[in-house]
């Protein structure tokens, strides 16, 4: 009879683990694997989805973001900003791919190396602040790198908490031999506008650190940049602990 008792209270633990674990069994002093810098007691759960679009309202113009090489003091960086309200039940966002709407202009050619990918927290002064995630994503994971609209794979991807974040697309790419990559530009404006700078000060003194790119900056006419990011929506997974019985 005990046997029984005892089977029974194993297997009804059991199931109400793996309910709310959502299929996970977490053993006493365990956690199932979260993603990297979310911490070790939640899981990416959900399905791929598209998390933020501004693929609309293109400009006929872009700005240039490239890290130039053969021209260091050439090198120049621009970024948009997009905000992520938690859903109900969920808490972060786990970006896989980012498209981006681009061209070579003039005589530039199809000759990028890779592409720099950077995620930056918001400053609170409506400029990118604190580097949270950065990749550099080789010719095999460009989509479309002949066009110079990019379809950007990262691997890991990267972990984005909530509020306000800035996404930076940068190709590497030699500036005298093959030319410029000019990032398009957006006619209307979400948030604050895209931010840009030039380190050396050599194309642009003003903007050695990042500045508003069309007020303080003066580099392009229109507030905002096309792109597009893909990816998981974190969900919170609850801990259930089987309990210990002795007889």
């Amino acid at each position: 009879m005990w046997n029984r008792r005892f089977t029974l209270l194993v297997g009804l633990a059991v199931a109400v683990a793996l309910l709310f674990s959502n299929g996970q069994v977490v053993a006493q002093g365990e956690s199932p694997t979260g993603p990297a810098g979310q911490g070790d007691s939640e899981a990416p759960l959900g399905v791929q989805a598209e998390l933020y679009n501004q693929l609309d309202n293109p400009s006929t113009a872009g700005i240039a973001s490239q890290n130039t090489p053969d021209v260091p003091s050439f090198s120049n960086q621009a970024a948009d900003d997009f905000v992520f309200v938690v859903p109900t039940g969920f808490h972060g966002w786990l970006v896989d791919t980012v498209e981006v709407m681009g061209s070579y202009p003039g005589t530039s050619i199809t000759n990028v190396v890779s592409v720099n990918v950077q995620f930056y927290a918001d400053s609170g002064a409506g400029l990118p602040g604190t580097l949270v995630y950065g990749a550099t994503v080789g010719p095999a994971s460009i989509g479309n790198m002949t066009t110079g609209s990019f379809i950007l794979t990262l691997s890991p991807p990267a972990a984005l908490a909530p509020g306000t974040n800035w996404v930076s697309v940068q190709p590497n790419k030699n500036f005298l031999t093959t030319g410029q990559w000019f990032w398009t530009q957006r006619l209307t404006q979400n948030y604050s506008p895209s931010a840009w700078q030039n380190p050396s000060g050599a194309l642009v003194p003003a903007c050695r650190n990042w500045g508003a790119r069309v007020a303080t900056c003066a580099w392009g006419t229109d507030p905002d940049l096309i792109f597009r990011l893909n990816g998981t929506i974190i969900a919170t997974v609850a801990k259930v602990y089987l309990p210990v019985i002795s007889r």
